[in-house]
């Protein structure tokens, strides 16, 4: 078995463990990364993070989700043409003040640069693309 079968077989079992699991998961990785943050206390959020922080939250939400992985068909809470179609990944959208052109602002990450079958491309949010959101 060559390399991208074995990660196409991996990402297949994780995708019917998540399932199974029905998003204890996805639960668990973050309640855990709310606690490493104090964002288990219900009287800090985001807001109260100095910018590392945050930076530093966003890039364990990035791995969290790529970890559990991405559903197969683009759908979304918004209005929107894109429902139902598949997608590509194409990689993480940065913080503006990396991208100057296509990133986004520090609160409206984490999302992901994508293509959509009919050769679209567009930044996603989490609730858009990913399997822990799908629960």
């Amino acid at each position: 078995m060559d390399l991208l079968e074995n990660q196409k077989l991996y990402h297949k079992t994780m995708k019917q463990e998540f399932q199974k699991n029905g998003g204890r998961i996805m639960e668990k990785e973050f309640n855990e990364l709310y606690k490493k943050y104090g964002l288990d206390n219900p009287y800090k959020s985001r807001d109260d993070l100095s910018k590392d922080e945050e930076r530093n939250f966003i890039n364990d939400c990035f791995d969290i989700y790529e970890h559990i992985g991405f559903a197969n068909t683009f759908g979304t809470p918004y209005a929107g043409e894109y429902e139902g179609m598949k997608f590509t990944v194409l990689g993480r959208v940065k913080e503006i003040t990396e991208d100057k052109e296509n990133g986004a602002d520090l609160e409206c990450l984490p999302m992901w640069n994508i293509q959509l079958e009919n050769g679209d491309i567009m930044a996603a949010f989490p609730e858009e693309i990913c399997l822990a959101e799908r629960t």
